[in-house]
């Protein structure tokens, strides 16, 4: 882990040391829950299904980015049912979002699960997405297009394995919640089009920026 007071660490006989002025860290949160649940508390607030670590290096001028699996083994901040903390524990670091006495708190104890994880660099802001969000955001910019390397035709008789197609409406959120019944039904092959579907959503952004 760096140390607190000057970001330091020691790895492989060297002192590495963290550049906290030239580095931002932002992290997306993209939670999954039923729509239903009108609690933010416990483990009824969702878990963190997806998340990406974006670090801007204004030295280099370099956005480099992490995405961690949500079944990652991980402290996480635990409390009660009347919110109150009992303590640390060690289990899936996607459950880190699922206690808390607020939505505010349900992210903040992701971020402190994210930071200590990865030995303790700052986190300097968060941008939470309910996963269903994803369709407005898809659509808002006009449909991102992607490949299926995955038969999606169980859940929609559009999406077919090998098409090329332009997401449209709940196609988006089927592709990157989509486990059941598509392909090997494993958390891995949902964060690579997870990965794919922001990667293409990005260019989009950057584009109408231009």
């Amino acid at each position: 882990r760096f140390a607190p007071e000057a970001l330091t660490m020691q790895y492989d006989g060297r002192t590495w040391t963290y550049r906290e002025r030239e580095l931002t860290n932002l992290l997306l949160i993209g939670v999954d829950w039923e729509e239903s649940e009108n609690t933010v508390s416990r483990r009824y607030a969702g878990q963190a299904d997806f998340l990406f670590l974006i670090t801007i290096d204004w030295e280099n001028k370099i956005v480099s980015t992490l995405q961690l699996d949500r079944d990652t083994m991980a402290d996480i901040r635990v409390y009660g049912p009347f919110g109150d903390y009992t303590g640390i524990q060690k289990t899936q670091i996607c459950l880190s979002h699922a206690y808390g006495k607020s939505d505010a708190q349900n992210c903040e104890n992701t971020v402190w699960a994210v930071s200590r994880l990865l030995g303790g660099i700052p986190i300097d802001g968060y941008i939470t997405l309910d996963m269903s969000g994803i369709t407005a955001l898809n659509d808002a910019l006009g449909g991102v297009t992607v490949t299926l390397e995955e038969d999606f035709s169980s859940l929609d008789p559009q999406m077919v394995k090998g098409a090329t197609i332009t997401l449209r409406g709940k196609q988006a959120e089927t592709f990157v919640r989509g486990r059941t019944g598509v392909g090997d039904g494993t958390n891995a092959a949902r964060m690579r089009r997870q990965k794919a579907f922001m990667q293409k959503a990005a260019d989009l952004i950057a584009e109408g920026l231009e």
